[in-house]
């Protein structure tokens, strides 16, 4: 029965949150936590060029981390 749904069906009808590809991964991280969402897509000019998840966050913020601890004399 499921094949037969459509995508109109399913899809949450609130305002589209989004974020252009200049914002910090901070803001987005923010936008993410303010309205309980996990991947948000990345518009520029009026144009879907990607999405980015919190996982890619986690990731950026890790190996930023990792990199620093790095830079640190011993």
């Amino acid at each position: 029965a499921g094949v037969n749904l459509k995508v109109s069906q399913l899809i949450s009808v609130q305002q589209l949150v989004s974020c252009s590809s200049t914002d910090t991964l901070e803001h987005v991280r923010h936008l993410m936590n303010k309205n309980h969402i996990r991947h948000l897509p990345v518009i520029d000019n009026y144009s879907l060029i990607g999405v980015i998840s919190i996982r890619d966050i986690s990731t950026a913020f890790d190996d930023e981390a990792t990199a620093a601890a790095r830079s640190v004399p011993a």
